[in-house]
């Protein structure tokens, strides 16, 4: 490989002329003359020792080296014009273009505060939600900058985490089951929970793996379950009496409406921790997701954990930050 440098510039004029293959036509787009355009090419083509037109051809025609610089160039302008655009905002303390993706848990009960901290300073916006595994799949494929998710992503290779929050799985029972029996732990409830259908987390969710590993700590020779991809409908099945579940914190908190009726139980020293982090590949997304970490545990420990205590006394000694 030959030592050449191609230029943004030199990049520009030959996908302009590569569109149509036409000098004439990219030079009245560009403002330039077509022998300026011709001088162009050819020292693209001098440098690199490569043709990326086929001249005997009438009209010319890209040849296949032509075909691949054309079709990776694009990408190569767009990402370097966003890199200068994004330097230039964060020079002038401004964002730069984020796309956000966050789990449900985290957009239902941090979605406002995010908005109200990332859209405070110039520099497009998109938020988008999912499971975490959804979400993690985003940032792997680029249609995300920044993740707010349960999957740290540590199989791939040069994704940075910031431990953002911790919850805790809980067991999840009725609260007429729970006075009625008075358990002390979750071994007093065996009896009622061999019996009554357990509403699982569907698999493709990150929960399902945690919460399959916290049911055989119960040692449940056969029971009858109900599979649900939803946290949310999960806590109202629950809460209606027709089963029992094990959900993390935040999720019971997307049943808030349903929480007088619910009472839970703690999975004491099993490892029922879950973790949410802030997951990015671009260096020049750091500043944001540690703002966006300093921000939401901020927000956490002033607006959330008060809430919480007021909706269930109790259960925010199971959020952490």
């Amino acid at each position: 490989m030959r030592n050449f440098s191609l230029e943004l510039n030199q990049l520009k004029v030959f996908r302009e002329v590569a569109k149509d293959c036409n000098m004439t036509r990219a030079a009245q787009k560009l403002g330039l003359t077509q022998p300026a355009i011709s001088t162009v090419i050819k020292k693209i083509e001098n440098g690199l020792g490569i043709e990326l037109f086929d001249r005997a051809s009438r009209p010319m025609r890209l040849t296949a080296a032509g075909h691949v610089l054309f079709k990776r160039g694009n990408g190569a302008i767009e990402l370097i014009e966003t890199i200068l655009a994004d330097m230039y905002r964060t020079a002038n303390g401004k964002n730069p273009d984020i796309r956000l993706g966050c789990s449900e848990a985290i957009m239902n009960i941090f979605g406002g505060e995010l908005v109200s901290l990332l859209a405070s300073k110039p520099g497009r916006l998109t938020l988008s939600s999912g499971t975490s595994l959804e979400v993690s799949d985003k940032l792997r494929n680029k249609e995300i900058d920044i993740s707010l998710s349960t999957d740290p992503l540590t199989k791939d290779d040069g994704v940075q985490n910031i431990q953002l929050l911790e919850d805790e799985f809980l067991l999840v029972i009725p609260k007429e089951i729970h006075d009625k029996i008075r358990p002390k732990s979750i071994s007093d409830l065996n009896e009622f929970l061999e019996k009554t259908p357990y509403v699982r987390a569907g698999k493709t969710t990150m929960d399902y793996f945690q919460t399959e590993r916290l049911l055989r700590t119960l040692n449940f020779q056969k029971f009858d379950s109900i599979e649900i991809d939803s946290c949310l409908a999960m806590a109202i099945v629950v809460a209606e009496g027709n089963g029992w579940a094990i959900l993390p914190t935040f999720s019971l908190l997307q049943a808030s409406y349903f929480l007088p009726q619910l009472s839970f139980l703690s999975f004491k020293g099993k490892n029922a921790e879950r973790r949410f982090y802030i997951s990015y590949e671009d260096t020049v997304f750091e500043p944001t997701a540690e703002n966006i970490s300093s921000s939401l545990k901020t927000y956490l420990h002033e607006k959330v954990i008060p809430m919480v205590r007021e909706l269930k006394p109790g259960l925010e000694k199971f959020i952490k930050a």
